[in-house]
């Protein structure tokens, strides 16, 4: 077996191998350990991204409806020929009574006002 190594340290040249062997077994184990945590890492800040920019879209989204919404009933109330005609001929009683009406329907809305 061991030309010559004396009989007594043959177990050391063994052992020695064991020790090797052992030491590469928990290198790749750590190396595994550290590919599979980076890994996991990265998916879960894909993920996290991702939930957030639904997020994102879904309260811009919401924000657009809404703003839709109030366009539209501004729309509608502009089609009043009444309210026109008020605003065309500045009568500020009439066109108030307009106003207090979509306000009243529409109590969200926080101010309704008219501008030039």
């Amino acid at each position: 077996m061991g030309g010559d190594v004396p009989r007594q340290f043959r177990w050391l040249r063994r052992s020695r191998s064991i020790y090797a062997a052992v030491v590469v077994f928990v290198l790749a184990v750590f190396a595994l350990s550290g590919f599979f945590f980076a890994t996991a890492i990265g998916v879960e800040e894909r993920e996290n991204l991702a939930q957030k920019d639904a997020i994102a879209r879904s309260v811009a989204a919401s924000i657009e409806a809404r703003e839709q919404g109030y366009l539209n009933v501004l729309q509608s109330y502009a089609g009043r020929f009444r309210f026109r005609d008020s605003v065309k001929n500045r009568d500020p009683r009439e066109a108030v009574v307009h106003l207090r009406q979509l306000h009243e329907r529409f109590p969200e809305m926080d101010r309704v006002f008219l501008a030039d």
